[in-house]
C-alpha cells in the first residue's frame, strides 16, 4: 500500500504506474523504456516516502539494467549506486 501523498503525487503514482504496465507489456521487464519508467516510478515512491517500495523497485531496475547492458555500463552503476544509498537512508527511518 501506498503512504498518502500530495494529491499530485496520487496522480503521478497512477500514470507511472499505468505507463510502467504498458512498457512492461510493450517491450518486456529487461526493455530499455521499462527500466526508464520504472525510474521514474521509484522516484514517485521516493517523494511519497514508500521506502519499502522504493527499495524493492530499486533492485528490479539494478537486476534489470545488468541483464540488458552488463556490470559495467553507466545505467547499471548508476542504479547499484542509488540501491545502496536507498538501502543506508531507509534503514535509518
Amino acid at each position: 500500500m501506498s503512504k498518502k501523498g500530495r494529491p499530485e503525487q496520487e496522480c503521478a503514482l497512477v500514470l507511472l504506474t499505468e505507463i510502467f504496465q504498458l512498457r512492461l507489456e510493450a517491450h518486456g521487464p529487461d526493455g530499455e523504456y521499462t527500466l526508464y519508467a520504472l525510474g521514474c516510478l521509484i522516484d514517485v515512491h521516493r517523494r511519497m516516502r514508500n521506502f519499502v517500495k522504493e527499495e524493492e523497485l530499486r533492485r528490479k531496475i539494478l537486476a534489470g539494467w545488468r541483464r540488458l547492458r552488463g556490470e559495467n555500463h553507466f545505467n547499471t552503476i548508476q542504479s547499484r549506486y542509488q540501491d545502496r544509498k536507498s538501502t543506508r537512508l531507509n534503514s535509518s527511518h
